[in-house]
């Protein structure tokens, strides 16, 4: 896919842009340098600012809206459809400190991420938040994902406080489809009393969510019944609950409610953030220990009977 990028700016010629980059002076419209429609919620270009020429091109001017506790939107038409992006930004300014930047991305109308800080003349937040350097910007500033589900991204600057919020520029980048599903290995169910157990899978993903049910019996149920908390019958698993996945490796769940001296199995599966199923796992059988309670006590009332001690613990 192609990469396209604003830097924003008062003047088209202050410096040259980049390959798939234009320049926006607080207007909107089609901007054939980048290939992107963008529209302001108002005309901004009496908040446009040509800044440094000696600094990277992308950081050479800014569009700031003031915190005097309103906001002002900019959208990007993302030509590519929606999807999973790249998306990076400078936010600060090359000439003067800033104290007190707040900036939003939008999925349309859906916040994903919310960028806060303070900068001293001559350096910028990048996407993740992190206070860069106009020398250490263009090879240090980090990109966030996002899987786009509408094809209008919004940056929102401002808020209630001091100074301003500018931008110096904004990135994206449409990356080829995910296709691969998740791989899981090493499906584990190990019984820790009468009711409970621990069950869990490793994964090679660090993204979406896992699945897991424990059932009484050996076969799997289907990625949509494990997904619905079912067994492979289509009834309510004896054990279901699902987590958020952020990072490989092994993911753990604590199952609880279950029978007592009952044999069992966990099954699994994980779908990621592109909707790709992984096939389902199963562990090796576990059986949760023997109950306590009622049939105890009476246990123990037979054992002292049979040595000839009553109930108040006295020899007959």
């Amino acid at each position: 896919m192609t990469s396209r990028a604003i830097n924003f700016r008062s003047s088209t010629e202050y410096v040259t842009d980049g390959t798939g980059e234009g320049t926006n002076s607080g207007n909107s419209g089609f901007n054939a340098d980048s290939g992107l429609t963008v529209a302001w919620s108002v005309d901004m270009y009496s908040n446009s600012r040509d800044r440094s020429s000696s600094v990277d091109r992308r950081l050479a001017g800014i569009v700031f809206q003031a915190n005097d506790g309103t906001t002002r939107d900019f959208t990007i038409t993302l030509p590519d459809g929606a999807g999973t992006y790249e998306i990076g930004l400078a936010l600060g300014d090359a000439s003067n400190a800033m104290p007190d930047i707040r900036a939003e991305l939008l999925d349309n109308t859906t916040s994903f991420a919310v960028i806060t800080g303070a900068t001293a003349s001559g350096e910028f937040l990048d996407a993740t938040g992190v206070v860069r350097t106009a020398a250490a910007w263009p090879a240090g500033h980090v990109l966030i994902t996002r899987v786009m589900s509408s094809t209008s991204l919004v940056l929102r600057l401002g808020k209630t406080g001091t100074g301003s919020s500018p931008v110096a520029h904004i990135y994206t980048n449409k990356l080829a489809a995910d296709t691969t599903a998740p791989t899981l290995t090493s499906p584990t169910g190990t019984q820790t009393g009468s009711s409970t157990a621990t069950i869990g899978a490793t994964t090679d993903e660090a993204n979406g969510t896992m699945y897991g049910v424990v059932t009484v019996s050996g076969t799997a149920p289907s990625v949509a019944q494990i997904q619905a908390g079912q067994d492979n019958s289509g009834s309510a698993a004896a054990y279901a609950s699902n987590q958020s996945i952020t990072t490989t490796g092994a993911k753990t769940f604590s199952a609880t409610g279950l029978a007592a001296s009952t044999s069992y199995y966990a099954h699994f599966q994980h779908k990621d953030a592109a909707a790709n199923d992984s096939t389902v796992v199963t562990s090796a059988q576990f059986t949760t220990t023997a109950g306590g309670g009622s049939s105890g006590v009476a246990a123990n009332v037979a054992r002292r009977s049979q040595s000839g001690i009553n109930s108040f613990g006295l020899r007959r």
